[in-house]
């Protein structure tokens, strides 16, 4: 989820246990600028970065409690494509997947689409058994699967169009071409579809001890009942098959 609003992280809550990395939220006993006790999250990122694939996490989330969001997502700093799995507390037996195209740290929130999200009901609680959760970036689609069964497609030409009258097109867009299309007019048009380098993320955090909006979204309040509660994303394996366009997929890193 992209989210203006700074959030901490603790590097050594991430441990390795019988061959399980867990990526743990723990309360940080100071209160946060809302007065609000909040959780410490953690993250582990991949290094490199790939342009096209297919990644697959073998994870259970740690989304237990209303607030706490587990999430598995591809996404750049800047320009700020992002390709989201995430799994918040306030209903754990749902997955949200959701897309942002050039929403780097320092845009506008009113700039910002926050109409790309889709809520898809699995039949079952991510907190407590690990499963697989699958993004196959394409040039020209997206598809989230869970388990092996697709819970959505997206297609390139059926996102937005960019509005260069808002927006100058050097300012965030830049000169990459990649999300141009031509309509069957031969129009050439600009299509707000993630086109950019990305890396590989996994991370859990306490978004319902945070801003109200998110709060709200993620679920309030995250339960601190116990200070030395944790929260543990764990993760069994990922799997990534890098694609340098074209089918089949090819090992290929971007550097």
């Amino acid at each position: 989820m992209y989210c203006s609003t700074a959030a901490d992280y603790n590097p050594s809550a991430v441990i390795v246990e019988d061959s399980i990395l867990k990526i743990s939220m723990s309360l940080d006993h100071s209160p946060n600028e809302y007065g609000r006790p909040q959780g410490l999250g953690s993250a582990v990122s991949s290094t490199r970065f790939m342009l096209y694939g297919k990644v697959t996490a073998r994870i259970k989330t740690g989304s237990s409690s209303p607030g706490v969001v587990s999430a598995f997502i591809v996404r750049n700093e800047d320009p700020g494509d992002e390709i989201d799995f995430e799994i918040v507390g306030r209903d754990p037996t749902e997955a949200e997947t959701n897309f942002y195209y050039r929403t780097p740290p320092t845009i506008s929130t009113d700039l910002v689409d926050y109409d790309n999200i889709a809520k898809v009901p699995l039949g079952m609680n991510t907190a407590t058994d690990f499963h697989n959760y699958e993004i196959e970036w394409m040039p020209e689609y997206i598809i989230w699967r869970v388990d092996g069964v697709v819970i959505r497609s997206l297609f390139k030409n059926e996102t937005k169009d960019v509005d260069f009258d808002d927006i100058g097109e050097g300012e965030i867009y830049g000169s990459d071409l990649s999300d141009i299309v031509v309509d069957p007019g031969m129009n050439r048009k600009r299509k707000k579809f993630p086109s950019t380098p990305a890396r590989i993320q996994l991370g859990i955090w306490d978004g319902g001890q945070g801003v109200n909006g998110t709060a709200e979204w993620a679920g309030y309040p995250t339960d601190w009942s116990t200070p030395d509660k944790r929260y543990d994303l764990e993760i069994d394996f990922v799997d990534i098959q890098c694609c340098n366009g074209v089918v089949p997929m090819m090992l290929v890193w971007i550097s």
